[in-house]
């Protein structure tokens, strides 16, 4: 008996979104800041934590 879940070990070709916009600053690997004329925000692993 399958369990209906059949791709389940399958990987695709295409590679990782970005944790940041390609905009930011970058501060490390993890984080970035992003800046425009109305204000900014700060990305952490792909969250905004400050606005």
């Amino acid at each position: 008996m399958t369990s209906g879940n059949q791709n389940s070990g399958l990987m695709i070709g295409q590679p990782p979104l970005p944790l940041v916009p390609k905009e930011t600053l970058p501060i490390g690997d993890s984080a970035g800041i992003y800046e425009d004329e109305r204000g900014g925000a700060v990305f952490i692993w792909g969250n905004v934590v400050y606005t």
